[in-house]
């Protein structure tokens, strides 16, 4: 990319440099979009992708695709698309409203709309964020809000540098901490308050010192401490007993969770005690299984979890409704297809949120409302990436939270793909019954491998084939006998590695080749000794890798060379001391990943370049500090992905470029949250990562993500206006900017925005905003020069409707 040349004579004061810094940058070149934020998210592991022309395919182990909104959106009720919401990057477990029309939320996360919020945060009633920002260390299952004081329980044991046990309070609306510390010894799960005590429920086992057995009262009052009241909770079977779930009603407790006794007496997984005494009451619903939410229905109760009997003989699984005075189960009954974690009712209308894929056999994913008279599923269906955690009403609206990424999601079973000019998925969808391991593309066909048995409704033992363009699935059907986890293509064959004995009906161990367009297996029969995990082509051979140590009689450990046609054993023999999982080859060389240490004669840990012709290792060595995935070359830099956290010697999680002839790493960072990377590829200045994580270059993105590398960049266009004045995003206030401001746009139609700040050579710094609904008219986004270094940076507003910049001059203060 062109970068502005600025030439400034000395004695000239800071701000009068950077503020000279304003003209070059409104006629500077293009920055280059960090990550594609248009690109939809798989809701599980990518292990293979493919970009081709405009097409991007997917392989792995998923069930749905779609648009990331993150772990907390709001709806109207009855209504399938999100209001405005404050994406949140991590998982939501408790929502309550504030009292001022707005919500706390908390869970486990670290931002909100681009903030910075830990398991904490304050959502205004338009879905904004609130600037309180009070935080734990640890995660936070449960909120509740009584006179101005929020009070919270979970897992954490700090509040910043400050020592909180699992249970904390915050003024409600500074987000002090206060000197509340009741210090419970495990998870709190539940709190709850009525009568001046808040009421608390887990797996713990003492409470401010004193034996409390899943269930304590606490007072508000002070550092808070525990009460007299006490019913003992014990699970006789299990010996782990668990308290989920506290709900008022009246003079009334109710509790669920998994548990067999309350006070000595049966009780199984739901009890109801006196609020005031602590006093078993005679009421027993008596469910086989765990209860997660209790809510109260007028004259009854709806009753959630993860439980297929109640009152000892009737079926019910995972929802059902009960009589608040005979604890006797309605006829009320959905037939549900998973576990319910939470409920809310408005209107009269349940609904709920969990682990269900279907409500009497019709696709529900996740949320759904219920018909309160027949229990049959209502037209609402928002389809969550994953499992809802909790719902809450205020008014008409809902607040859902959980564990899901995506909404409005597509069902795409374990293969899909994407227009890479809008990140949406195509119609493609060939609907594999199992994980896919390995895909590659031949002509107009994708051939894929794993522990397949039925692709698109027909059987299919490990191998495929299916259109490029329709999914439909071909004939080509060589049946192997077990696992696939590499593929290769070569002319007018199909190279197979894994850890089958047969395939077609002929013995082939854990190597096979077959004819791309019928299927035959060739006579090529290596016989590997062990698994096989890559396969690669180059240089007139096939290399595989793995965990074998012989190939067709002689030693190879984890790696060999064949013959093409004869599948001969070649004099190549580089040994690797641990599993090769990854192989890739270029002109000059061969790129091996895994768990080894030592490899072609050398100490060259978990990624080596190997000689073709002698199988020695290569000078270069970038020594990652755990093992490779994947290895992608492009020209003079070669992307690694796996599950390190250094390359050569500098940090770098999950995702890393190296140089190519140095192997040092590049200063171009884009580290992922946590998790792995199994696939890489790249197409169009884009490089494509696939695996397990919930964010890449500090932006939220779930498994799957394109990444733009600045240095990949060879083009420059004029840096974009407003585009036809459709979208405008005007000058910080104040400007320059030495403490917080803030930054205003228009928008002439609701649309998904996104604002991300910029050095002067296009490097992202910050996300702002990524992917928020907002509707037409004025809006305002707060920004803190604490996030910033002194310089010049801009800001880039991005909709559907147009793009916008402007220039953003930090000073220090």
């Amino acid at each position: 990319m062109n970068r502005p040349s600025i030439r400034h004579s000395r004695g000239g004061s800071l701000l009068g440099l950077l503020l000279s810094f304003v003209f070059v940058l409104t006629h500077a070149p293009a920055f280059a979009q960090a990550v594609d934020l248009d690109l939809w998210v798989p809701n599980g592991e990518i292990n293979a992708l493919i970009r081709s022309g405009d097409t991007l395919y997917a392989a792995g182990l998923f069930k749905n695709v779609g648009p990331w909104m993150g772990g907390a959106l709001r709806f109207t009720a009855g209504t399938n698309t999100p209001l405005a919401s404050a994406p949140v990057r991590g998982s939501v477990h408790s929502i309550i409203p504030d009292g001022s029309g707005g919500w706390f939320i908390a869970g486990s996360f670290d931002s909100v709309g681009g903030l910075r919020r830990q398991n904490l945060a304050r959502i205004n009633a338009d879905g904004t964020v609130a600037a309180w920002t009070a935080g734990t260390t640890g995660r936070v299952e449960s909120i509740a809000l009584v006179n101005g004081i929020l009070y919270v329980g979970g897992t954490f044991t700090f509040v910043g540098a400050v020592p909180r046990n699992r249970l904390a309070a915050f003024d409600a609306t500074t987000g002090s901490l206060k000197s509340w510390n009741p210090d419970a010894g495990a998870t709190v799960n539940a709190i709850a308050f009525a009568g001046g005590a808040i009421y608390a429920g887990g797996v713990f086992s003492t409470v401010g010192g004193q034996s409390r057995s899943c269930l304590a009262a606490i007072d508000t009052a002070g550092v808070g401490a525990v009460t007299a009241w006490n019913p003992t909770i014990a699970d006789t079977v299990s010996m782990f007993p668990e308290v989920m779930e506290l709900r008022f009603d009246g003079g009334t407790l109710y509790l669920g969770g998994r548990f067999n006794k309350v006070l000595g007496v049966t009780r199984n997984a739901i009890a109801a005690v006196t609020t005031a005494t602590g006093a078993l009451n005679a009421w027993n619903p008596n469910i086989s299984g765990d209860v997660n939410t209790i809510v109260p229905n007028g004259a009854n109760l709806y009753v959630a979890g993860n439980f297929f009997m109640v009152n000892g003989t009737v079926s019910r699984f995972a929802l059902a409704e009960f009589s608040a005075t005979t604890g006797l189960a309605t006829a009320w009954n959905p037939n549900l297809g998973g576990s319910v974690n939470a409920l809310a009712v408005v209107g009269g209308v349940p609904y709920i949120g969990g682990g269900f894929p279907t409500i009497a056999g019709q696709s529900r994913n996740f949320l759904a409302a219920l018909d309160p008279v027949t229990a049959a599923p209502l037209a609402w269906n928002p389809m969550a990436s994953s499992s809802a955690d909790v719902i809450t009403a205020q008014g008409t609206t809902l607040y859902v939270g959980g564990y899901f990424a995506a909404m409005n999601v597509i069902l795409r079973n374990n293969l899909a793909s994407f227009d890479v000019n809008t990140g949406v998925a195509t119609s493609w969808n060939p609907n594999s019954s199992n994980e896919v391991n390995a895909m590659i593309k031949v002509g107009d066909k994708i051939y894929i491998g794993g522990p397949i048995t039925n692709v698109g409704g027909v059987a299919r033992s490990r191998l495929a084939a299916v259109h490029a363009v329709t999914g439909a699935l071909l004939p080509w059907n060589p049946n192997a006998s077990s696992t696939v986890n590499a593929l290769v293509a070569r002319d007018s064959t199909i190279y197979v590695g894994g850890q089958f004995t047969t395939v077609g009906g002929q013995t082939r161990n854990r190597l096979a080749a077959v004819d791309t367009a019928s299927g035959a297996v060739r006579a090529w029969n290596p016989n590997s000794g062990g698994v096989v995990n890559a396969l690669a082509v180059g240089h007139g051979r096939v290399y595989a890798a793995g965990a074998f140590t012989t190939v067709g009689g002689f030693t190879r450990n984890r790696l060999v060379a064949l013959h093409p046609d004869s599948g001969t054993v070649a004099a190549w023999n580089p040994g690797a001391d641990g599993t090769v999982d990854g192989l890739t080859v270029t002109p000059s060389r061969v790129y091996a990943a895994g768990h080894f240490f030592n490899i072609g004669g050398f100490h060259r840990p978990r990624v080596a370049a190997i000689d073709p012709v002698t199988g020695l290792a290569l000078a270069w060595n970038c020594d990652p500090s755990a093992p490779v995935n994947e290895v992608l070359p492009i020209g003079s830099r070669v992307y690694l992905g796996g599950t390190f956290t250094m390359v050569s010697a500098v940090s770098r999680s999950k995702f890393a470029v190296v140089d190519s002839a140095t192997a040092a790493a590049l200063p171009w960072i884009a580290n992922l949250d946590f998790g792995q990377v199994n696939a890489l590829a790249s197409g169009g200045q884009m490089v494509y990562v696939g695996g397990l994580y919930n964010s890449l270059a500090g932006i939220a993105r779930t498994n799957m993500a394109a990444i733009q590398d600045q240095s990949i960049i060879t083009v420059s266009v004029p840096m974009p206006r407003s585009i036809q004045s459709r979208v405008h995003l005007s000058t910080p206030a104040p400007h320059p900017l030495r403490g917080r401001g803030t930054l205003a746009f228009d928008l002439p139609t609701s649309t998904r925005v996104t604002i991300a700040l910029y050095d002067v050579q296009g490097r992202l710094v910050r996300t702002l905003m990524a992917g928020e609904l907002r509707a037409a008219g004025h809006h305002i986004v707060p920004i803190d020069a604490a996030w910033l270094p002194a310089g010049v940076h801009y800001a880039r507003l991005r909709t559907d409707d147009g793009e916008s910049t402007t220039p953003l001059v930090v000073v220090s203060r």
